[in-house]
């Protein structure tokens, strides 16, 4: 066991004894100690290695918070052993500050506790952490169609807990303006995938060219081609989108419109609205342009005559 030893003069022993900052014990007789205020240490108190229900709750306070905002089908749906939120608290009170923006990484998100823990903290101290979530897609136990997957768990427990801070929001304590979430799952790509083996004749590689006249999948939603087109471009997921209207058709841009994703449709009145922005880089896919080399290959001449470069999936 280590002791940590303070040396004092004798004459500021005395002072400090008159102070009452000198401890000699319950009884008055032990080794004496200095008393340390909170407001004196700059790490505030070290923690307890034993935390006591009573300042971070137990696991019946847990399921309370969890059902209160989740509505099960059923009571084997309901974890056994959820975290409180008050434990995750603490441990971000511990590990992080208010002010920098620190990030908090939860590779076991269960039921969204962490998530939850991070926006009430944040909304305590003002602070601007963020938090990413990873779940597997595990079946639940007695779940259903809508609720059918611990991952969904978590997506409908932060959505409650955003309305609730909302709600909650006085003069004396203000909403945040940008709380809100992300949720991505884990797909394969909404692009068709080349496949050259199994090709041995001509009219197999025309049967195999036409299939691909369209690079994505029939039936993906333009959100999804988006987001991935995002990562492959290697851009973030948290890169803030905007959606713009140019002419009669709808263009994504990032970047303070550096550069355009033209993912929904596209006519010819788009081209020169779409030139003027003076993007550094338009991405577009083929299927926009519904069989049209000629707008395919006007758009590209202008983008060409303006620096921009102009990429067609």
């Amino acid at each position: 066991t280590s002791v940590s030893v303070t040396y004092f003069s004798q004459d500021k022993f005395f002072e400090l004894d008159q102070e009452k900052r000198i401890w000699w014990g319950k009884d008055g007789n032990n080794m004496p100690r200095l008393k340390r205020f909170l407001s004196e240490v700059k790490q505030g108190r070290v923690p307890q290695t034993l935390w006591l229900y009573g300042e971070v709750g137990h696991t019946q306070e847990a399921k309370k918070e969890l059902v209160a905002l989740v509505d099960f089908p059923n009571s084997d749906a309901v974890f056994d052993t959820p975290k409180p939120t008050r434990l995750i608290r603490q441990m971000l009170r511990l590990g992080s500050s208010s002010d920098s923006g620190d990030l908090v990484v939860d590779f076991f998100g269960g039921s969204a506790t962490t998530m939850q823990a991070v926006m009430d903290q944040n909304a305590e101290d003002s602070g601007n952490r963020r938090c990413i979530l990873v779940q597997l897609p595990e079946p639940l136990q007695g779940g259903t169609e809508a609720l059918g997957t611990i991952g969904e768990i978590g997506r409908v427990r932060v959505r409650n807990p955003i309305s609730n801070l909302g709600a909650k929001a006085d003069l004396a304590t203000m909403a945040s303006t940008d709380l809100g979430f992300k949720s991505f799952r884990l797909a394969p790509s909404n692009f068709k995938q080349w496949r050259g083996d199994g090709i041995d004749s001509a009219d197999q590689l025309a049967e195999q060219m036409k299939l691909f006249a369209k690079s994505e999948k029939e039936g993906v939603a333009v959100e999804d081609m988006l987001y991935e087109l995002l990562l492959k471009f290697g851009q973030e997921l948290t890169t803030p989108v905007e959606t713009l209207q140019v002419a009669d058709g709808q263009v994504f841009a990032i970047h303070d419109r550096k550069m355009l994703f033209v993912l929904a449709s596209f006519t010819e009145a788009m081209t020169v609205p779409l030139v003027a922005m003076k993007p550094r880089e338009i991405i577009a896919i083929d299927g926009v342009f519904k069989d049209s080399d000629m707008l395919k290959t006007n758009l590209d001449l202008q983008c060409r005559d303006a620096g921009i470069r102009f990429t067609c999936l």
